[in-house]
Protein backbone atom coordinates (compact mmCIF):
# COMPACT_ATOMS: atom_id res chain seq x y z
CA UNK A 1 0.00 0.00 0.00
CA UNK A 2 1.22 3.17 -0.76
CA UNK A 3 1.51 6.70 1.51
CA UNK A 4 -1.12 8.08 -0.28
CA UNK A 5 -3.81 5.26 -0.33
CA UNK A 6 -2.90 4.52 3.70
CA UNK A 7 -3.39 8.44 4.19
CA UNK A 8 -5.96 9.19 1.98
CA UNK A 9 -9.25 10.15 3.52
CA UNK A 10 -7.67 11.95 6.87
CA UNK A 11 -7.89 15.19 7.54
CA UNK A 12 -5.87 17.37 10.02
CA UNK A 13 -2.86 16.23 8.35
CA UNK A 14 0.23 18.03 6.75
CA UNK A 15 2.15 16.03 4.66
CA UNK A 16 5.09 16.65 2.45
CA UNK A 17 7.71 14.22 0.54
CA UNK A 18 6.94 11.56 -1.87
CA UNK A 19 3.48 10.05 -1.27
CA UNK A 20 3.48 7.26 -3.67
CA UNK A 21 6.47 5.55 -1.96
CA UNK A 22 5.00 1.49 -1.12
CA UNK A 23 4.68 1.03 2.77
CA UNK A 24 5.95 -2.45 4.07
CA UNK A 25 5.63 -1.95 7.66
CA UNK A 26 4.71 0.39 10.33
CA UNK A 27 6.74 0.34 13.43
CA UNK A 28 7.14 2.39 16.82
CA UNK A 29 10.17 1.07 17.69
CA UNK A 30 12.71 2.94 15.67
CA UNK A 31 15.28 -0.03 16.37
CA UNK A 32 13.53 -1.78 14.27
CA UNK A 33 12.32 0.04 11.66
CA UNK A 34 13.98 -1.02 8.01
CA UNK A 35 13.75 -0.03 3.87
CA UNK A 36 9.60 0.22 3.56
CA UNK A 37 8.69 1.34 6.83
CA UNK A 38 6.48 3.94 8.52
CA UNK A 39 7.80 4.88 11.69
CA UNK A 40 5.34 6.79 14.15
CA UNK A 41 6.79 9.24 16.89
CA UNK A 42 4.65 8.50 19.52
CA UNK A 43 5.27 11.12 22.79
CA UNK A 44 4.95 9.00 26.24
CA UNK A 45 5.27 9.44 30.03
CA UNK A 46 8.99 8.28 29.64
CA UNK A 47 10.09 8.70 26.54
CA UNK A 48 9.29 10.32 23.15
CA UNK A 49 9.44 8.87 20.06
CA UNK A 50 10.43 12.23 18.29
CA UNK A 51 13.96 11.80 20.08
CA UNK A 52 14.28 8.52 17.90
CA UNK A 53 13.37 10.04 14.11
CA UNK A 54 16.96 9.66 13.18
CA UNK A 55 17.67 6.39 14.23
CA UNK A 56 14.64 5.22 11.86
CA UNK A 57 15.44 6.87 9.19
CA UNK A 58 19.27 5.54 9.10
CA UNK A 59 17.64 2.50 9.88
CA UNK A 60 15.17 2.74 6.57
CA UNK A 61 12.32 4.82 6.92
CA UNK A 62 10.52 5.76 4.33
CA UNK A 63 8.27 8.24 6.06
CA UNK A 64 7.42 9.52 9.71
CA UNK A 65 3.91 10.41 11.30
CA UNK A 66 4.81 12.53 13.96
CA UNK A 67 2.79 15.48 16.31
CA UNK A 68 5.92 18.02 14.90
CA UNK A 69 8.34 19.13 12.53
CA UNK A 70 11.46 17.03 13.02
CA UNK A 71 13.79 18.22 10.32
CA UNK A 72 14.49 19.12 6.70
CA UNK A 73 15.45 15.47 5.94
CA UNK A 74 13.96 15.62 2.18
CA UNK A 75 14.55 11.58 1.74
CA UNK A 76 11.41 10.71 3.96
CA UNK A 77 8.32 11.93 3.70
CA UNK A 78 6.91 13.70 6.67
CA UNK A 79 3.16 13.41 7.93
CA UNK A 80 2.20 16.02 10.66
CA UNK A 81 -0.87 15.31 12.73
CA UNK A 82 -2.21 16.53 16.06
CA UNK A 83 -2.43 13.05 17.67
CA UNK A 84 -0.09 10.29 16.64
CA UNK A 85 -2.07 8.17 18.26
CA UNK A 86 -5.31 8.44 16.84
CA UNK A 87 -4.26 8.31 13.54
CA UNK A 88 -1.98 5.47 14.09
CA UNK A 89 -5.12 3.43 14.94
CA UNK A 90 -6.74 4.85 11.56
CA UNK A 91 -3.53 4.14 9.39
CA UNK A 92 -3.18 0.75 10.95
CA UNK A 93 -6.57 -0.59 10.57
CA UNK A 94 -6.21 0.27 7.11
CA UNK A 95 -2.79 -0.99 6.02
CA UNK A 96 -4.35 -4.60 8.18
CA UNK A 97 -7.07 -4.54 5.82
CA UNK A 98 -9.58 -3.38 8.17
CA UNK A 99 -9.65 -6.56 10.84
CA UNK A 100 -12.57 -5.41 12.78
Amino acid sequence: MTLKELFSGIENIQITGDMSREVLSIERDSRICKSGSLYVAIKGNTYDGHDYINEAIANGAIAILASSQFNEDKTVAQIIVPNTDVILGLVASKFYGNPA
